[in-house]
This record gives structure tokens, C-alpha cells and sequence, in this order.
């Protein structure tokens, strides 16, 4: 008589073996609750008198918020956007030291238990009328750094670093600043063009001139549109693959973790065969394509000086050949990334979008139907304009 095979467990937790769906619910919860970040009373007065609130989210709250972006509880979008609220509130924050401190004491910000809704609205009525290093604030880009700053004061709150919670209205801020300009709120509205015309995308490659590195990454981001933090990023052959038929680009999302599959059109493969006889990185599968342009060595590539005086040496080659500045061309690569987008969805329709955010997530709408044909037509026709019209044309 043949044996009788008795199903195993999935489950290798023997704490949650044989609990009822609730039971288990419940223990979950528990341990998600184990895993949210306390402090000492040592740490607790510290970060009231002394810590700043960089400091207290990058050692208490980033490591956390890793682990549950981890788990799939928040999108990485989130975790960048918090660092990024937290960077333009450090800069505002060493910039503004009070007259009445010693002078032979250094200055790193503000300790967290003097941090109140006065800073807060000084903070963002700065931002609104100065900007940033980074690039201008508009009145609808404060909201956001707001919210993800309060999460954060929440959280000091919670952990009884500040005695009270931080509450303001960006609003009124807002309108407090249109009132002292004298703007109409309509001025905010997005009517500017969002895309450079092939003339402007020209006219920036000549002023880059001299660099072949930024003048590829140029010339890539026009017709495939990656972010910046995976644009500058890109690897060769792991990302850069000259040999595929198409060539082809292909990446995770730093932001959205989507794969991203491009192919890609003769003036860019030119450019980047160029590029790899001028470097010694074509052998090395993990070689940086713009490697004098990023950090390789950093923990974020992106996040050091070579990407700052790469976006000055961006925002520079912009004003010289002509083009106004305004809040959209304060963030080059993205409107580069809306230009690759309009240009190709002008060609064959969702071609931009599928370049730009990959395939369709829904089942029931795109997910299953390949694009890639379709969007090497829409690359190729895109290269034959811009080569009918001596766009990105070597003298």
C-alpha cells in the first residue's frame, strides 16, 4: 500500500504555525509595532537640546523606514522624497544661525526642541521667495516637503523629543507670498512649455561641447527620458547593451523599481560607441557610462559634489544658449525626460509612456501585449527627424 504524504506547512515560523487568520493578523501587527524606532532618555535629551533634525532622521528614523520600505509598506519614492524634504530643510536650517550664538560655538541647526511652527512657516516663506541650491520651490512643490517634514516632527513628537506637535498652514503662507508680490495665482499654473523644442536641445548640446560624457548623457536622455538618479547612473553592459539587436537600454527604476526596457536609435549608439573608445570601461560590466559625472564610490552615487557641479555645468550650458530660466528648466533632466516622453507619444501613441514608465501594470489593460515593436518604430522614426534636421549632428 503506497504511503500517505502529509501536506507541509509553508509556513517556517513555528510562533506562527496553526493561528487562525486573526491570531495571525494580530502577531504581525505586534511585531510591526516591535519594530517602530524608541529612544533612550539619554537619546530623548539629547535630540531636544542639541541634535538637529537631519541628525535625528538619518540615525533614528532612516534606518526604520529602510525596513519597511523593504517590506513593501512604502514605495522608495517615499523614503526620497522624505530625504529630499529633510536636505532642503537642513540647507535653510546651517544658513540661519541666530545672531546671539557664540561666535567660537559651531553651528549645525537648530536643536529639534526649539524647532516650532514659527521655523516652519519662516522655513517655507524662505523657500518660496529664495529657492534652493538645488533648484526653485514653486508654492505647489511646499506642500509636499511639508508633509513629509511633519511626518517626521510626528514622529519626534511621538517619541516626546518635542512637546508639541507642529501645526501651519502652507496655504496661507502661500497666498501671504502672493500677496507680496502682487501675483496672480494663475501665475502658478503650469503654462510654460514643459519640453525643449529640438532648436534648444541643439542649441545645449553645442554648449556642452568639450564633454563628451555630458553631451551623450544629453543626447540618451533625449530620446529615452531616464531620471536623473538612473540616468547618470547607468552601467555598461549591464544597463548599455551596444551589441543586442536593437541596441537597447535597460534598467530598474531607482524611484518606481519598474523595469525599464529602450531601445536605441543610431545618433545614440554613435555617441556611445564614441564615449566607450574614449574610456576603459567597456570591458568592465559594472563600469559607470558617465563616470566623471556620479560618485561611484558613494553609498549614493547621486548624492555628492560631482552631481552638484554636474548640474551646475548642466544649468550654465542652458542659460548660454538662451533659454530662459523657469521652474521647469530649474530641473533639466526631468524636462528632458518630458521632452523624450511628448517626442515619442507624438510618434506612436503610449511609445513615450512605455520609454519613460515602462510597461502597463494592470492586468486588465496593456500588460500583456508586447510594445517593444512599436516603440522601435516610434525610436527610429524620432532619429530620422532629428537627422533630417542636423539635431545632434557632429561639425
Amino acid at each position: 500500500m503506497a504511503a500517505v504524504l502529509e501536506p507541509q506547512t509553508r509556513i517556517t515560523d513555528p510562533g506562527l504555525t496553526r493561528m487562525s487568520p486573526i491570531e495571525l493578523l494580530q502577531q504581525l501587527r505586534e511585531r510591526e509595532q516591535e519594530d517602530i524606532p524608541r529612544v533612550t532618555e539619554e537619546e530623548r535629551n539629547y535630540f531636544h537640546s542639541t541634535g538637529t533634525l537631519a541628525e535625528f532622521y538619518f540615525k533614528i528614523l532612516d534606518p526604520w523606514r529602510r525596513r519597511v520600505c523593504a517590506r513593501g509598506q512604502v514605495a522608495a519614492g517615499t523614503l526620497t522624497n522624505e530625504r529630499q524634504s529633510v536636505r532642503c530643510f537642513e540647507e535653510f536650517d546651517r544658513e540661519h544661525r541666530p545672531v546671539q550664538w557664540p561666535p567660537d560655538m559651531a553651528w549645525h541647526g537648530r536643536p529639534m526642541g526649539f524647532i516650532g511652527a514659527s521655523y516652519i512657516r519662516e522655513w517655507i516663506a524662505y523657500r518660496l521667495e529664495h529657492g534652493s541650491k538645488r533648484g526653485a520651490l514653486s508654492s505647489g512643490s511646499m506642500p509636499k516637503r511639508w508633509n513629509h517634514l511633519r511626518f517626521i516632527l510626528n514622529q519626534a513628537f511621538r517619541l516626546k523629543i518635542i512637546s508639541d506637535q507642529v501645526a501651519v498652514s502652507v496655504k496661507e503662507i502661500v497666498q501671504e507670498h502672493h500677496d507680496k508680490k502682487g501675483l496672480d495665482p494663475l501665475d502658478e499654473l503650469d503654462l510654460i512649455p514643459t519640453s525643449y523644442t529640438d532648436d534648444q536641445l541643439h542649441a545645449v548640446y553645442r554648449e556642452l561641447e568639450g564633454d563628451l560624457e555630458l553631451q551623450t548623457a544629453w543626447v540618451l536622455g533625449a530620446q529615452s527620458g531616464p531620471r536623473s538618479a538612473d540616468l547618470f547612473t547607468l552601467r555598461w553592459q549591464r544597463n548599455i547593451r551596444l551589441d543586442g539587436t536593437p541596441p537597447e537600454l535597460l534598467f530598474i527604476a531607482e524611484k518606481t523599481k519598474r523595469r525599464i526596457w529602450v531601445p536605441l536609435g543610431p545618433i545614440v549608439v554613435d555617441h556611445l560607441q564614441r564615449l566607450a573608445k574614449q574610456q576603459a570601461h567597456l570591458a568592465e560590466p559594472q563600469g559607470f557610462v558617465f563616470a566623471r559625472h556620479t560618485d561611484p564610490h558613494r553609498k549614493d552615487p547621486e548624492d555628492g559634489e560631482r552631481s552638484r557641479a554636474r548640474m551646475r555645468r548642466i544649468k550654465r550650458a542652458l542659460i548660454d544658449a538662451g533659454i530662459p530660466e523657469t521652474a521647469d528648466t530649474a530641473r533639466p533632466i526631468q524636462m528632458l525626460r518630458a521632452t523624450a516622453n511628448s517626442r515619442l507619444n507624438g510618434i506612436e501613441t503610449k511609445a513615450g509612456d512605455r520609454a519613460t514608465h515602462g510597461k502597463e501594470s494592470t492586468v486588465q489593460g496593456e500588460s500583456y501585449n508586447d510594445y517593444r515593436d512599436m516603440l522601435i518604430r516610434a525610436v527610429l522614426k524620432l532619429d530620422q527627424q532629428w537627422q533630417q534636421a542636423g539635431i545632434f549632428a557632429r561639425r
